[in-house]
């Protein structure tokens, strides 16, 4: 049987993005009305937590935010959209 597909499921596998998602965190924080800005080191620190929805958490308890669950959802939908 031939070979058919290879699929790749992580970041940065093909081609370096992570900057990109980066970026489009700190677009999506601006259209949600946070004062949140994800240098690189910041972003990199986050990135040994799974997920991005859990980055936006971990970021939200670093920096002392309580925000409603719901309200981090939105944050990552509107980062998937941009």
């Amino acid at each position: 049987m031939a070979l058919k597909a290879v699929l790749f499921g992580a970041l940065g596998v093909i081609a370096e993005t992570s900057d990109i998602y980066r970026q489009a965190f700190n677009l999506s924080f601006k259209k949600h009305g946070l004062d949140w800005h994800w240098d690189r080191s910041t972003y990199e620190r986050l990135l040994f937590t799974t997920s991005g929805l859990r980055h936006i958490q971990r970021y939200a308890e670093d920096v002392g935010e309580e925000l409603d669950p719901g309200f981090f959802a939105e944050i990552h939908t509107t980062k998937a959209l941009i």
